[in-house]
């Protein structure tokens, strides 16, 4: 007796595999794609303000001191903050020769921007984009 299945059943075999894993792949992609209902009470200090869930460290600190004062001693803990007068010190461009572009923090009204531009064919300024700057990263 033969241990080798007929071709037609291996085939079969290997469609109905490749779909079930599809099948799982989307329902795992449509649960992933769902937001996530907020748990904390929204008159509570640690609600996250719904326009910008991120909430301030000083929160976290109240509860967790030791943890917090810690944190703050890495560099991690000091790589993101809002842009202000304070981190915004050297005006400037930088070239980044390989996507041929140059960049530019600019400060205008008391509010801060990054400029991309890059120079076209003709020697002028072309491809330039100027969005305001919200936060230092």
């Amino acid at each position: 007796m033969s241990t080798r299945w007929p071709k037609r059943n291996r085939n079969t075999l290997v469609v109905l595999l490749v779909a079930g894993a599809l099948m799982l792949a989307l329902a795992y992609a449509r649960r992933a794609s769902q937001p996530m209902p907020m748990q904390a009470n929204r008159g509570s200090p640690s609600a996250p303000h719904p326009a910008t869930a991120y909430i301030t460290p000083s929160v976290c600190a109240s509860c967790h001191e030791q943890i917090a004062r810690t944190y703050s001693l890495t560099g991690m803990a000091r790589a993101f903050s809002r842009v202000s007068a304070s981190t915004f010190k050297t005006p400037g461009r930088v070239y980044h020769k390989a996507s041929d572009r140059s960049y530019a923090m600019i400060e205008r009204d008391g509010k801060f921007y990054q400029r991309r531009s890059q120079i076209g064919f003709d020697g002028r300024e072309t491809n330039a984009l100027e969005l305001e700057a919200h936060y230092v990263i």
